[in-house]
């Protein structure tokens, strides 16, 4: 008989286990011999145990591969602020909202997981555990919560334990779970009951650098700030120091005193001291690293908290450490860790025009993001940008990134991106026929628009004629290109008409927007970024639009001519790359479709919603067609609402007068509020959706309104494309039917009572292109484009 070795883990000297040997074989009185078993993680000679014992004993350290537990915890309605809810493991590691509300985890293996709108720990087990949960109700009034702990092997759930818990205000409950291979996987939960609380300050330390024979030396205080409760028979321990070379640094030279306190008063602390004694040598080992050690302080109502201490140097790294691009301009997101809980200072070193690094230094643990250009080498480019931590064991990190070149010599790359987009350059192509310029790119091509006409390479169409590069052009590509531009430089001034213009960048380096929409103060009424959705609109209140990059081109409306002039500088010189607004947690995605109605919401109508709101926008189907997220700040937010693509075969956006329906969409309950906005009715638009509209919203109050178009979800439309006739079936009862053409114009408006039959339109004399039939019921509204031939 066999008891394979059970390993507790990455670090034995810290997580429990038994590591079982056949130890000796006894005669009893029967005659009969026993095998026993030896637990080799114990120093007791006494801890030798008989088979059924031993089994036991594994069985209680252990658990089966591919177990995971969550402990989740749910409150009556939205969550409070004011209640908190932590979570330990038996060495005082950490998991729940830190001082920003950020769900953070210190335990190891684990990580929070938001669930309809309940966020749980998951954490995987490679070992039996101890978690101790804190239920903390800072709040005037009580709360009532759901304490759900289940365990799991692989996606099965074989063990669940669920408390409702009513907790008074200004009262903590605790309580405790333990889980191992007994009986397949179980959990063991202790009594949930009011308990003291217990905090620890400060709950790290750091010392750098390393010195042999040094002493190390710091306080701590435990303190009960509950008031109501003592903590009783508080044991304070700690273990070895290790770093990742394997050197100890021994718990023998480690004191901590008082190393056991039999009671902490409600509200009171205790001081408690600690000293380290680092060895003279590590038996000539010339690597050192972190040192990484753990205090836990331990009451017997099995409260657990802990002291992080460090002693060395942390080392530096970087996620990934390269990356291989396309030769049109992107971005990469750098990670820079640190071993250990601190990290230490870092800089970046880079000197390349074609890239831009934001942040440039920080401390600790970060995000680095990293733009590159388009490339106009011929072939691949390096850069290699250089992580700088003096205080570090490394020192330095280098990233390196490698970009494809375009094959071609280019004095501007224009880099378009897929789907919608303004493009110009300030060069002034040698042939600028429209053919020869986007010779490259023509397979690539859905349509360009300019300013005097369309280039639409797949039907031969080109009234355009030549490029021209002093208007920006506005362009739908199938996948990302670059336009290789071959010429001259243009001059630095641009003429603007009245009403939409698209401007270009005539410069070869990033401009502040300020720089060149101050020129035109009161003759522009906005400008707008259509890829990225920024926009600048003093009327409204928005300044997102902050830089002008080259390359790119911005859609001008004007109440009147203007002229604009690039200055003689060399750009920006704190240049940070626009980047398109992200909504997190957004129940919806939303369709770029080149084209808008731009909303300005007051901070006034914010006031009433969190953090981490989002505003939406919905057409007469119920799709979103724009969103924005609500960060609390006190600014006028915008509202992007999309309008329908011409290009595609269905409805995508809003039509020409649809009406707009507002929706505030809170992601930590999952809920959806329909709101009636207050419009401003001092600009152009309100709550028509209107191509380049403006509108403002000036408060939001809850609405009723419905959306269902279920009653004409049966509605068919053929054939179409179609040279004329249009047959319509699948409507019951009353609709009204509206023609729409792309422009919003109504061409026919007509009231049908049919039974489910045929209704025919007849557009026959209708100029060729797409047009939208409305159709309207007591119950809902549906939209459906059509072509002409």
């Amino acid at each position: 008989y066999t008891v394979s070795d059970v390993s507790p883990g990455e670090m034995p000297l810290q997580i429990p286990g038994i590591q079982i040997t056949k130890e000796i074989a006894k005669d009893i009185s029967d005659g009969d011999d026993l095998v026993f078993w030896k637990n080799n993680y114990s120093n007791y000679e006494t801890n030798v145990l008989a088979t059924s014992w031993a089994l036991l004993s594994l069985q209680a350290g252990t658990v089966p591969p591919n177990s995971h537990l969550i402990i989740s915890f749910a409150e009556s309605g939205s969550k409070s602020d004011c209640l908190l809810f932590n979570v330990y493991d038996e060495f005082g590691n950490f998991a729940g909202q830190d001082e920003n509300g950020e769900w953070i985890s210190n335990i190891p293996n684990s990580e929070w997981v938001l669930a309809g709108g309940i966020y749980e720990l998951k954490v995987e087990l490679s070992a039996a555990a101890n978690f101790t949960v804190e239920i903390i109700n800072n709040c005037t009034d009580p709360v009532n919560v759901d304490l759900t702990f289940e365990a799991y092997q692989g996606e099965n759930m074989v063990d669940e334990e669920s408390f409702n818990l009513d907790v008074d205000a200004g009262v903590a409950l605790g309580g405790q779970c333990n889980v191992n291979a007994i009986g397949g996987l179980s959990i063991y939960i202790t009594p949930i009951v009011q308990i003291a609380i217990m905090e620890i300050s400060p709950n790290i330390f750091t010392f750098n650098p390393f010195e042999y024979s040094n002493t190390y030396n710091f306080d701590f205080t435990i303190s009960e700030t509950d008031g109501e409760t003592s903590l009783l028979n508080i044991d304070v321990f700690t273990v070895n120091m290790t770093d990742e070379y394997g050197n100890i640094i021994p718990v023998e030279n480690i004191t901590i005193t008082p190393s056991q306190i039999p009671e902490i008063v409600a509200g009171g602390s205790q001081l408690v001291n600690v000293t380290i004694i680092t060895p003279a040598s590590f038996g000539g080992k010339e690597d050192i690293g972190l040192f990484i050690g753990t205090i836990t302080a331990q009451s017997s109502s099995n409260q657990t908290k802990s002291v992080n201490v460090e002693i060395g140097k942390p080392t530096i790294s970087i996620d990934p450490a390269s990356a291989y691009v396309s030769k049109t301009e992107g971005q990469i997101d750098i990670n820079i860790d640190f071993n250990g809980y601190v990290g230490v200072g870092w800089e970046i070193e880079e000197d390349y025009d074609w890239l831009d690094v934001t942040p440039t230094s920080g401390n600790g643990e970060g995000l680095v993001q990293l733009s590159y250009d388009a490339s106009n080498q011929v072939n691949d480019r390096i850069a290699e940008i250089i992580f700088m931590s003096p205080n570090s064991l490394n020192e330095t990190v280098t990233f390196t990134l490698t970009q494809e070149g375009t094959g071609l010599i280019c004095d501007h790359a224009v880099s378009i991106p897929e789907n919608w987009s303004l493009i110009s350059s300030y060069i002034i192509p040698t042939d600028p026929q429209m053919e020869e310029v986007f010779s490259d790119l023509e397979d690539d091509i859905v349509i360009l628009l300019g300013k005097t006409g369309v280039f639409w390479p797949s039907q031969n169409v080109n009234t355009i004629g030549n490029w021209n590069t002093y208007e920006g052009y506005k362009i739908k590509m199938t996948e990302v290109g670059v336009l290789c531009m071959n010429g001259q430089m243009s001059d630095k001034s641009v003429d603007l008409t009245n009403g939409i213009n698209y401007l270009p960048v005539l410069d070869d380096q990033p401009v502040p927007a300020i720089d060149i929409f101050s020129q035109i103060e009161t003759e522009l009424l906005y400008a707008f970024d259509i890829v990225n959705g920024l926009i600048y609109w003093p009327g409204g209140g928005l300044y997102t639009l902050q830089t002008l990059e080259p390359g790119k081109g911005y859609m001008v409306n004007l109440v009147a001519p203007g002229t604009v002039t690039y200055p003689q500088t060399d750009g920006s010189a704190n240049y940070v790359k626009p980047q398109p607004k992200v909504v997190e947690n957004a129940p919806w995605t939303v369709d770029n479709t080149g084209i808008a109605h731009i909303i300005s919401i007051y901070s006034s109508a914010l006031a009433d919603l969190e953090s981490g709101d989002i505003i939406a926008a919905l057409n007469s189907e119920g799709s979103c067609v724009g969103m924005a997220q609500y960060n609390g700040a006190n600014e006028n937010l915008a509202l992007v609402v999309y309008g329908d693509d011409i290009t595609t075969d269905v409805v995508d956006g809003m039509v020409e007068g649809e009406l707009m329906h507002i929706v505030v969409y809170r992601p930590s309950t999952e809920e959806a509020i329909r709101v009636q906005p207050v419009w401003d009715a001092s600009m152009p638009n309100s709550n028509n959706y209107s191509d380049n509209g403006l509108s403002a919203i000036t408060s939001l109050k809850a609405g009723t309104l419905a959306i269902d178009h279920a009653a004409l979800e049966n509605v068919m439309i053929f054939p179409n494309p179609s040279t004329g006739v249009y047959n319509i079936t699948g409507i019951d009862g009353q609709v009204e039917i509206f023609v729409i053409n792309a422009q919003g114009q109504l061409l026919m408006n007509e009231s049908i009572d049919n039974a489910k039959g045929t209704t025919q339109l007849n557009l026959s004399s209708a100029a060729r292109g797409i047009y939208y039939i409305k159709l309207v019921s007591e119950t809902g509204v549906r939209i459906e484009k059509i072509i002409l031939r």
